[in-house]
């Protein structure tokens, strides 16, 4: 509240002193008070009068004296006498000489705190754009992986796919083997099936008799000996059955 008081009363001073060196102006100019714009009506023709020149003075002959030429005054002095008044008027300033270094101190620091603040900020930034550049090379580095991963699957699909295929034909062409033999046998009785049967170890002759129709390959092996006849029996049963006879 005291600071509005203390603007007021600036504020009016002001005026004050700008009406009256605006007046004192245009008195020591020469200017009629009552023509004066603005102020011209605080000022009557009779006050102004007043200020005309005084009647000649009268000599004891009862002559009137010569008039003295009025001094007229130059621009310069008009304007160090204005000067001279209004170095009159002192207003006082609203801050003392203490809060004003207050305030200057104040700012200082503000701005050194703003400054600390955007060194932060660009410090900051410059962190987050070396982060997303490692973020980035990285992520580079896992995609390329990763296609070389893909591609390395692809590699072992097509390998597996290769060996399934390669054994699918040996299979198939060890299954004709067999079969092959398996109809050379079928052409001959079971006797002679059984002696030539016997040149094969009980696995192999097993492959064989699988290749068979069951009750031509349960004939052969009614016919071995008894003392071979246990162990290709149990071969026979024990070997996985052909689906397909080549």
């Amino acid at each position: 509240m005291s600071k509005f008081i203390e603007i007021l009363a600036m504020v009016l001073g002001g005026l004050s002193l700008f009406s009256v060196a605006f007046v004192g102006f245009a008195s020591m100019a020469g200017k009629p008070l009552n023509e004066l714009p603005g102020l011209g009506g605080m000022f009557s023709p009779d006050e102004e009068a007043s200020t005309e020149e005084p009647a000649p003075e009268m000599d004891p002959s009862g002559e009137p004296q010569p008039r003295q030429p009025r001094e007229r005054r130059t621009n310069q002095a008009v304007i160090e006498t204005g000067i001279g008044v209004m170095g009159a008027w002192s207003l006082p300033s609203p801050f003392t000489q203490v809060e004003l270094k207050g305030l200057a101190d104040e700012l200082k620091a503000r701005k050194l705190q703003l400054d600390e603040r955007a060194m932060d900020l660009d410090e900051r930034e410059i962190e987050a754009g070396e982060k997303l550049r490692t973020v980035n090379e990285r992520f580079e580095v896992l995609d390329r992986m990763r296609s070389d991963l893909e591609k390395f699957e692809q590699e072992l699909e097509l390998r597996e796919q290769e060996v399934l295929r390669d054994e699918d034909a040996a299979d198939q062409e060890e299954q004709r083997r067999w079969s092959d033999k398996a109809a050379v046998l079928e052409g001959l009785d079971p006797t002679n099936a059984a002696t030539r049967l016997l040149d094969y170890d009980a696995d192999d002759a097993a492959q064989i008799l699988r290749s068979m129709e069951p009750d031509t390959a349960t004939k052969i092996l009614n016919a071995l000996t008894a003392d071979r006849w246990k162990e290709y029996v149990e071969a026979y049963t024990s070997a996985a059955p052909r689906r397909d006879r080549v």
